[in-house]
């Protein structure tokens, strides 16, 4: 993939980055939670899944 189209968290930290990203696509739902807090547990569950 080219480096221009990765979201930033891919290029800064890859190996979490793609667990953020895969669970990005699962909370892409929609949820009755607030935009931040989707944020905060999809990166706990990428630090717990890494």
């Amino acid at each position: 993939m080219n480096d221009k189209k990765q979201p930033w968290y891919i290029l800064n930290s890859p190996e979490l980055g793609t667990v953020f990203q895969t669970t990005e696509t699962v909370f892409q739902q929609n949820s009755i939670l607030e935009d931040k807090t989707n944020a905060l547990i999809r990166l706990a569950l990428a630090a717990l899944l890494h």
